[in-house]
């Protein structure tokens, strides 16, 4: 089962290198002690201990600490365009960009690898990092980790998960968050909430996670750490990704994993040449490195030998000396004996006296020198003994050396071995296809002969055709005459009808007389008259019945005459069965269904005067932008703060913090303001208020979901985040007191999470904070700030984006914390300075630069105002929104205010409402393709809001000169190979000699009567030209199709016709391509935002158009003489 471990890179420290394993098989890339790894496509992030990172991004680019601070790194991330490192020994985390450029680091307590920080990771938008925990002096974690590790958010500080050992590797699944839990020997999964979800221990040091292909593979060391560990050797485990029972395992040929990564199939071999080939670079230097150190060794060699060599010298110069002083003292003794001989003796002995006078001294002197010779002799045989030590030891060290280097050069050979193979498949492959491409040639060449062979054919069937189509004519003739006599004969039958209903009037007003006469027929019972009208009342009775029971067939027939061709146009399509339940029906209420009661309007344009916006004097700002967003498209309204002291006028409100009131209006969209992260305003009452309103407006994605738990319905809640008002104030004059302040905060500072902030800054800067002051006093002292700070009352607050766009919209520099919904927010980042949550002298560095550098401030005060004159204003495209779901303005309105505004990111949408933010989160968990969020519009008619959305996407389309547009609706489900199978279909549709409107991924209710336009085979992919369109699910449009789309009519509300895909449908002159299988499915789990019911509900449908295109195209090729692939 060692198949099931393919297209997998493992890193190994400590002597292991990097690992390609594909089919089981196991290759090894190089050998440089390699930590994190992180994969992105073609783009791969690595680290080498103890301090380098390599970026494989077209050409591989080093990072070193000469270009950013950093040592004994351990994990990198990919993260977009962002890339980050995690410096153990620092406690530090770096963020950099694609050209090695620091851009923001965060530095941990405590000394040098206190916490021995690890891994990271992105969990559900938060960015995360594991630590052994949280100690302060160097490497204090050794031997006591145990339950000492955690998991934490790197932005905010806050500990999503605690109790572990050891922790390492981070693998987000899902929403969930898998842990390799070392110390424990365990791979642990996490909710999103922290919550332990399952564990799996294992034999080895677990280190390295990753899922792909339905398995979850784990990296197994053999460790230094834990001596009960049974393995032997590293090894990959795989295990099934639902059950987590193993599945395989396979033996690496390394002592520790540290990280495991999936790489797509399609960049495999790119990805593992484009590291071999820098592996071989490296490796080159190192070998040049080692030579020349070699060089350097045996020229000191030699330098050795040439003092070795003066030594001989000298030590032959004191044996001369020493041959002389023998021969000195021989002649001494020759001149003792001539003394004892001489007659002369005692002269002589007068003369010897002074002779060994002169001796002692010169053998005292003789015996300095040759004790000084000595010394040196011996400090230069001991110098001479320690150079030759060092000098074996230093060649002891080169011959490793060079064995090392033949060791490396043997494997780097291998390696180039092996993809010399590689390339070798690759050429013989390239042969087989080249053999292949000859036989399709030839099969080419037989197709053309069919193609001729066919048109003669075609040539006939043309004649037969025209004849059939005189036919048809003579046909249609015959059609008109039986309507013509059809119209005669209902004129006829509303004669009839009038003449029955005068009758029937006769009658009732017969019985009615009779009943008055009741009274005189009792009198004349008994009487001959009596007897005689008896049955002219039992027959009046008996016609009162057959009315009774007959009327609704009656009226029926009436309806089914008046108006024939509208109910034949309605049965047509349709099968007998469905003809049959609906004529059952049609006859027993006696003519069609009755219209649905309509449902109540929230009608701006009220004769009873203008709309009223109750607010709050916090929620001013918000007021004057719906204020000035009605008047745009010709809405009255004024704007309150209070109940008037007559009562609520009878005309439609918005309620602004609809809590703050005692009373209410009777008929209001309450717009909510409060932020979910505390509870303590959403009491049963203010629950209350808003589920009796017509519609709720929210601010925050986060806040709506918190509304939908609590209970209220979706369809009553609409997204509206704040946003930039223009000319909110005509130039205000800064406050009398302006020059006593450089700083303002404004809101609630008695808390003492804002106060730390306030009293920190007044140590460097004149700062004033306003409360309780609204409007254009308020606009005043802002007028006289250099900048303005945002201060959260909460630590994991959301984004306080009134103050902050009330702000902006006055030319004001705000220096912000950033908050825990920054992904609403993602305008702001170029507009407002933040900083990070909690981060008090990080907020004090940035108003003192802004406050020391007054034309930087200025010149980044100018850069927002001209990128608010560019800014697409999502405040007012999300008010319109409402008010064309509530039919206040027209799609041309809405069009004309904001919707051309609206700037396309790509040419691949997902039609999404924000408001259902769990199919949002699901859709970006599957996004691997480059999908952006559209925001769809809205209508009480599902079906119509999506069809607007459509015709809203393609103008966007027409207006930004795409060639064509591909749109899927969030429930989509892709397959695995989608992105391989776009490019084929992407390919095919680009042929010259194909002709098309829409492709189709799916088509959920084939209709019967579609017609097969031709069947080809493109790249083992059946691509099938049909004549109808039915869903939406996923679809490409061309331009020869933008037109009819955009052309479809907003105004016309019938649901049987209208919708956007039976639109569509009914134009049968489109050609529409669909794969045959489909190429992408529908979420079963989901549930329709249109129509209000389980997505389960379309599976039969889909199974059931699968089978009938299927069977169409079996009929077409049968037809045809085909087979699967000719066309």
């Amino acid at each position: 089962m060692t198949s099931v471990f393919n297209n997998l890179l493992v890193t190994s420290p400590n002597g292991g290198g990097i690992f390609f394993v594909h089919g089981g098989a196991i290759q090894k890339l190089d050998a440089l002690d390699s930590t994190g790894l992180s994969v992105s496509g073609r783009r791969v992030l690595r680290g080498i201990q103890p301090s380098l990172v390599v970026l494989y991004q077209g050409t591989p680019m080093d990072i070193n600490p000469t270009d950013i601070a950093f040592g004994d790194v351990h994990d990198v991330l990919i993260d977009g365009d962002s890339f980050y490192l995690v410096s153990t020994q620092g406690n530090e985390v770096v963020r950099f960009d694609a050209g090695a450029i620091e851009e923001e680091r965060w530095t941990l307590p405590g000394e040098d690898d206190a916490w021995h920080v690890n891994c990271l990771a992105k969990w559900n938008g938060r960015l995360v990092f594991s630590a052994f925990g949280e100690f302060s002096l160097h490497r204090e974690y050794k031997g006591a980790t145990k339950d000492q590790g955690f998991v934490q958010d790197l932005r905010s500080g806050e500990r999503l998960i605690t109790g572990l050992s050891q922790p390492h590797s981070l693998f987000p699944h899902g929403q969930n968050l898998m842990v390799a839990n070392s110390g424990e020997m365990a791979l642990q999964e996490y909710a999103a909430d922290g919550s332990l979800l399952r564990s799996m221990s294992f034999d080895g040091y677990v280190r390295g996670v990753s899922v792909s292909g339905g398995c979850i593979f784990v990296g197994l060391s053999r460790s230094r750490n834990l001596p009960q560990a049974e393995a032997q050797t590293a090894s990959l485990v795989a295990l099934d990704a639902v059950t987590w029972d193993e599945i395989a395992r396979l033996s690496l040929p390394t002592n520790e994993v540290y990280d495991v990564h999936a790489v797509e199939a399609r960049e495999a071999s790119h990805v593992v040449a484009l590291i071999a080939a820098h592996s071989s670079a490296i490796l080159s230097s190192i070998i040049t490195d080692k030579s020349e150190r070699l060089r350097d060794l045996n020229v000191e060699l030699r330098h050795l030998e040439r003092e070795r060599d003066s030594l001989g010298v000298a030590l032959e110069q004191i044996n001369a000396v020493e041959t002389r002083l023998m021969k000195a003292i021989e002649q001494r003794e020759e001149i003792a004996g001539a003394r004892n001989s001489s007659t002369f003796a005692a002269s002589l002995d007068a003369l010897a006296a002074s002779v060994d006078t002169a001796r002692t001294e010169l053998q005292g002197e003789h015996a300095r020198q040759i004790a000084g010779l000595m010394s040196l002799v011996s400090d230069l045989e001991s110098r001479a003994g320690d150079m030759h030590d060092e000098l074996l030891a230093k060649l002891d060290h080169a011959t490793a050396l060079q064995s090392r280097i033949s060791q490396l050069e043997g494997e780097h050979a291998r390696q180039i071995a092996g993809l010399m193979s590689l390339v070798s498949d690759l050429e013989s492959r390239a042969g087989d296809m080249h053999d292949e491409l000859l036989a399709k040639l030839d099969h080419a060449t037989a197709l053309q002969s069919r193609i001729r062979q066919l048109e003669g054919e075609l040539s006939a069937g043309k004649e037969a055709l025209s004849a059939e189509a005189n036919r048809a004519e003579a046909l249609k003739d015959k059609v008109r005459d039986l309507e013509a006599a059809l119209a005669v004969q209902s004129e006829e039958f509303d004669v009839l009808q009038q003449e029955f209903s005068r009758v029937e009037g006769g009658v009732e007003a017969s019985l009615q007389r009779m009943s008055d006469l009741e009274a005189e027929l009792q009198l004349v019972y008994g009487s001959r008259s009596m007897q005689l009208t008896r049955p002219l009342r039992s027959a009046a009775a008996a016609v009162r019945r057959v009315i009774q029971s007959a009327g609704p067939g009656v009226r029926a027939f009436g309806y089914l005459l008046a108006r024939p061709g509208r109910y034949l146009g309605l049965a047509k399509g349709k099968s007998v069965g469905e003809v049959l339940t609906l004529t059952r029906g049609f006859l027993s209420r006696g003519g069609p269904e009755p219209a649905a009661p309509q449902p109540v309007r929230f009608d701006l344009r009220s004769p009873a005067g203008p709309v009223v916006i109750l607010t709050t004097r916090h929620c001013e700002y918000i007021a004057r932008e719906m204020h000035g967003a009605l008047a745009r498209v010709g809405i009255a309204s004024e704007i309150i703060f209070e109940q008037p002291a007559g009562g609520y006028v009878d005309v439609p409100h918005f309620v602004i913090c609809p809590h703050m009131f005692p009373v209410l209006p009777g008929f209001y969209v309450a717009f909510q303001m409060e932020q979910s992260v505390s509870s303590r305003w959403f009491t049963e009452d203010y629950m209350g208020r808003l589920e009796n309103s017509f519609a709720i407006f929210d601010y925050s994605t986060r806040n709506i979901s918190f509304l939908k738990e609590k209970g209220l319905s979706l369809k009553q809640v609409y997204y509206l985040p704040v946003g930039h008002l223009p000319d909110l104030s005509a130039n205000p004059r800064p406050a009398a007191d302006a020059d006593e302040y450089d700083v303002v905060f404004y809101g609630d500072a008695s808390n003492e999470r804002r106060r730390a902030y306030l009293q920190e800054l007044r140590k460097y800067c004149r700062i004033r904070v306003v409360s309780e002051v609204f409007g254009e006093e308020l606009y005043s002292i802002l007028a006289g700030a250099k900048l303005v700070v945002n201060i959260h009352y909460y630590a994991g607050a959301l984004m306080e984006t009134t103050r902050v766009w009330e702000c902006l919209s006055l030319g004001k520099l705000v220096v912000s914390e950033r908050s825990t919904d920054m992904e609403d927010h993602g305008e702001l980042e170029g507009l407002v300075d933040f900083v990070e949550i909690d981060d008090i002298p990080a907020m004090v560095r940035r108003v003192r630069y802004w406050l020391e550098h007054g034309s930087e401030r200025e010149e980044r005060v100018r850069a927002n105002e001209a990128a608010l004159a560019d800014y697409f204003n999502r405040f007012d495209y999300f008010f319109y929104r409402f008010l064309l779901a509530t039919d206040n303005i027209s799609f041309d309105e809405f069009w004309r205010e904001s919707g051309h505004k609206y700037r396309l990111e790509s040419d691949r949408l997902c039609l999404n409402l924000p408001e259902y933010t769990d199919r949002s989160r699901d859709f970006a968990r599957d996004n691997h393709y480059g999908f952006t969020l559209f925001p769809g519009l809205r209508h009480s008619k599902g079906w119509l809001g999506c069809a607007m959305s459509y015709k809203y996407m393609i103008m966007l389309a027409r207006e930004h000169g795409l060639d064509r547009v591909t749109i899927c609706e969030d429930d989509v489900e892709f397959p695995a190979d989608f992105e391989e199978a776009c490019a084929s279909i992407d390919a095919y549709l680009s042929s010259p000699d194909v002709r098309w409107d829409i492709f189709s991924g799916l088509m959920a209710d084939l209709h019967r009567d579609a017609k097969i336009l031709a069947v080809d085979e493109h790249e083992g992919r059946s691509f099938v030209t049909t004549n109808r369109l039915i869903s939406t699910v996923m679809n490409i449009y061309s331009p020869g199709v933008f037109d009819t789309i955009v052309n479809w009519d907003e105004t016309n509300r019938d649901v049987e016709t209208n919708t956007i895909d039976r639109y569509l449908e009914a134009r049968r002159a489109l050609k529409v391509i669909v794969t045959e299988p489909f190429l992408v499915g529908h979420k079963e789990e989901q549930h329709s935002t249109i129509w209000g019911f389980q997505n389960t509900q379309y599976a039969d449908l889909i199974a059931a158009s699968s089978q009938l295109l299927k069977e169409k195209v079996r009929k077409f090729r049968a037809r045809r003489g085909l087979h699967r692939g000719k066309r």
